[in-house]
């Protein structure tokens, strides 16, 4: 049998705040800070404050919109029926996806300014976290398969 809604409730909010808390401590403790020390000219670190400034304000509203789902779902995984914001889902996923999609862009061509020993000792930061949280997630590759 498939898992009732509660245990899908459950299992998402621990899903998202887990995905969540890793991708903002990724960049706000390791990339933004790495970026913002490696702009060498004015007009690199003006750019670099700008992206990095902007998409602090995004990670803001998406974990206020997150919280804002949050509740409701806990709600439902504790087995009592409350109305689910569609809208307020709707919104957070449109916004997390742009917000995703322009990391990988903007982001990503920023990074260039990185140094590859720097970007190294991210990458390892990074992957350390990802390792911890990863068997707290559903989809990890690293959790060995259910018999």
């Amino acid at each position: 049998g498939g898992a009732t809604l509660p245990d899908r409730a459950r299992a998402l909010v621990a899903e998202i705040d887990e995905a969540f808390k890793v991708h903002v401590d990724d960049e706000e403790a390791d990339i933004f800070p790495a970026l913002l020390a490696a702009s060498d000219s004015p007009a690199r670190r003006a750019q670099a404050f700008e992206l990095v400034a902007s998409l602090l304000v995004e990670h803001r509203e998406l974990a206020e919109l997150w919280h804002a789902l949050r509740i409701p779902l806990q709600a439902i995984g504790a087995g009592v029926t409350v109305a689910f914001p569609a809208g307020t889902a709707a919104d957070f996923l449109v916004r997390l996806r742009a917000h995703l999609a322009r990391e990988d862009v903007e982001l990503a061509e920023m990074m260039g300014v990185l140094d590859p020993t720097r970007s190294r000792e991210i990458a390892v930061s990074i992957a350390h976290r990802h390792d911890e949280a990863c068997p707290r997630l559903r989809d990890c590759p690293l959790r060995p398969p259910k018999p």
